[in-house]
């Protein structure tokens, strides 16, 4: 939410500052005010640029992150999982399939 509002006051400025060089050239007023307004337009887009860039890299860390946790959980529970089943903590069950209907055994 807090990256919403800074991009959306930065849109703001930007839109300001267009606006604000489009009036002094319509009225024909050139000189070291629009120099500034400018200078100040080129400033706010380097700024987002800059934030988009660590944005970006914000959300590339944060995936790295979360595929490494999601990793580490899958192992560990499939550790608890095996050590469960070896001490017979999850009841009785077989791994083996049933055999076919008819009194056919299955052929592999």
């Amino acid at each position: 939410m807090e990256i919403l509002q800074t991009v959306l006051a930065g849109l703001g400025l930007v839109v300001t500052t267009v606006l604000l060089v489009l009036t002094f050239r319509q009225r024909g007023q050139t000189g070291e005010a629009l120099r500034r307004l400018e200078d100040r337009l080129d400033t706010l887009e380097e700024a987002a640029g800059r934030q988009r860039s660590e944005e970006a890299a914000e959300r590339s860390r944060m995936k790295m992150e979360l595929a490494d946790s999601v990793g580490r959980s899958t192992e560990r529970m499939a550790k608890v999982l095996l050590d469960e089943f070896r001490g017979g903590k999850l009841g009785r069950f077989t791994l083996e399939l049933p055999p076919e209907q008819g009194g056919e055994k299955e052929t592999r």
